[in-house]
């Protein structure tokens, strides 16, 4: 019986795996978001969950870079939005949705429970929810040769 059951999780791994990989292709990569600055979204450090950084700042962008001034602790509030990890501890639950994460919002300075989809079109829907009432936005894909990429 151990046998069988152990040849089925296998199985079901070696099923899921390049699904899961395939999904990742889709997810890891830089998005421009619903603002018009970029996250490159990746697998956190030393985790199998999935993080977001900003990546770059919109190309409209004047003057010194931003600083995470709506941040509730003072002591953050000097640190630069370029390079700051927005989300964190998503897990994948099948089907193009990352799940048990959370987003930190510039904007408040507060981090919102989270979850993240593909969308059939390519885009990614991200959503930040406090309890069931949640608020979406849909980023797309950053176009090859973008201001983000450096080019």
């Amino acid at each position: 019986m151990r046998l069988v059951f152990g040849a089925w999780i296998l199985t079901a791994l070696a099923i899921s795996s390049p699904v899961m990989a395939s999904e990742e292709n889709r997810l890891f990569k830089e998005w421009l978001t619903h603002k018009g600055g970029y996250v490159t979204v990746e697998r956190c450090a030393d985790s199998d969950l999935v993080c977001g950084y900003v990546s770059a700042l919109s190309p409209d962008h004047e003057g010194p870079p931003p600083l995470d001034v709506n941040n509730k602790d003072p002591a953050l509030q000097t640190r630069p939005l370029l390079g700051l990890q927005l989300f964190s501890g998503f897990e994948y639950k099948g089907d193009g949705r990352w799940k048990n994460g959370s987003i930190y919002n510039t904007d408040d300075g507060k981090t919102y429970d989270s979850k993240l989809k593909i969308l059939e079109n390519g885009d990614l829907k991200v959503s930040g929810c406090v309890l069931f009432v949640c608020q979406s936005y849909v980023w797309t894909p950053a176009p090859a040769g973008d201001a983000a990429a450096g080019e």
